[in-house]
């Protein structure tokens, strides 16, 4: 076979090709990095501040949070056992103390009895915001 022949059937299959799998494999591929990029500036991703030096009462709970914490009283928290049981709790008192941060939760009536020597985390969220805030706040520092 020659090299007219070859260039000759070569541009026959093009011309007869619609490019019809190409075509739609792109416009998959347009609309996966639309609804990724609409993602990327609309979602809203939780911010938390966590302690784990806390101290549990009966209806109440005191936890040291880093000084540079951004909670306020009636913020919503979670305190979770170490045996995983879950407590909704609410941001009390916010007292700003020299080394660290004392928040005071109000824990939630059903809370059910638990021991005062029991390990537990307290978690708050304090903000939310999207994953290119997340970027741009990396790219920042």
């Amino acid at each position: 076979m020659t090299g007219q022949i070859a260039f000759a059937r070569t541009i026959r299959a093009l011309d007869a090709d619609d490019f019809h799998g190409s075509k739609l494999g792109l416009f998959f591929a347009i609309i996966l990095l639309a609804l990724w990029t609409w993602w990327f500036f609309a979602a809203s991703i939780a911010q938390y501040e966590t302690s784990t030096n806390l101290e549990l009462n009966q209806n109440t709970a005191l936890a040291d949070f880093t000084p540079t914490t951004k909670i306020h009283p009636g913020q919503p928290a979670q305190i979770t056992l170490d045996d995983g049981q879950l407590i909704n709790a609410q941001v009390e008192k916010v007292t700003h103390e020299p080394t660290a941060v004392r928040i005071q939760f109000n824990l939630s009536p059903t809370t059910p009895a638990t021991s005062h020597q029991q390990l537990a985390t307290a978690r708050v969220e304090t903000a939310r915001i999207s994953p290119a805030a997340i970027v741009l706040h990396a790219l920042h520092r």
